[in-house]
């Protein structure tokens, strides 16, 4: 992606590849409308499944969308924001506060 820095790409690429395959996962339904078990597979946060140890869940929620419309927002705000947020202050950081925010 022409003048996108390599951790917004690289963000881009995982939270786009994430959004189509929980399009394919629920048969076309979490396009706009998920349901909460479409959305568990797609790595969403559920505070019972991080009791039972799914630590990892509180890193991927931040990749989980409901619906095209939150998908699409959050993408036009990733692009336009966070190239120059990560130059600012560094990929390693930026990474990790993304990372953090979920």
């Amino acid at each position: 992606m022409p003048g996108v820095s390599p951790v917004t790409a690289a963000l881009t690429a995982a939270i786009g590849t994430n959004f189509i395959v929980q399009i394919l996962s629920s048969g076309g339904t979490a396009l706009l409308s998920p349901g909460f078990e479409s959305l568990v597979r797609a790595g969403a946060l559920d505070s019972r499944l991080v009791a039972a140890g799914e630590w990892w869940r509180l890193a991927t929620c931040v990749f989980v969308h409901i619906g095209a419309i939150h998908f699409l927002f959050n993408m036009y705000a990733l692009l336009s924001v966070s190239s120059f947020l990560e130059e600012e202050i560094g990929a390693a950081r930026y990474l990790t506060l993304f990372l953090l925010s979920g």
